[in-house]
């Protein structure tokens, strides 16, 4: 995993609201900051089938998804191409990256 530079851990612990310690503790794959051209690498993994479809249900029923583009208020990102990122999570706290393997599943389109 590369390392991430200081302007995202800032970025990263100002948005989950950690402290030092707590910045510390979290596993390395919880560490990684989600990037929009993540998803256009071929080599990137993705989660299972049965995790993105728990995450898109947990964005179905939030307030903060714009049904029609399935896009959410909060990042910005599109729910379908982000919920496959293992790195990603919420916002505001709904899921969170996975530790579990991902898995290379065909392209979201």
């Amino acid at each position: 995993m590369k390392d991430l530079n200081l302007m995202e851990k800032i970025l990263y612990r100002m948005e989950k609201k950690l402290s030092g310690r707590e910045w510390d503790n979290l596993p390395e794959e919880q560490k990684r900051v989600a990037r929009p051209w993540d998803i256009l690498d071929p080599n990137m993994p993705k989660v299972t089938e049965k995790i993105r479809k728990e995450r898109i249900d947990a964005c179905m029923g939030c307030e903060n998804l714009i049904k029609f583009t399935k896009q959410c208020k909060k990042c910005g990102c599109f729910m379908k191409v982000k919920s496959n990122i293992p790195w990603a999570s919420c916002p505001i706290g709904k899921w969170d990256a996975v530790a579990d393997e991902p898995v290379n599943n065909p392209p979201v389109v």
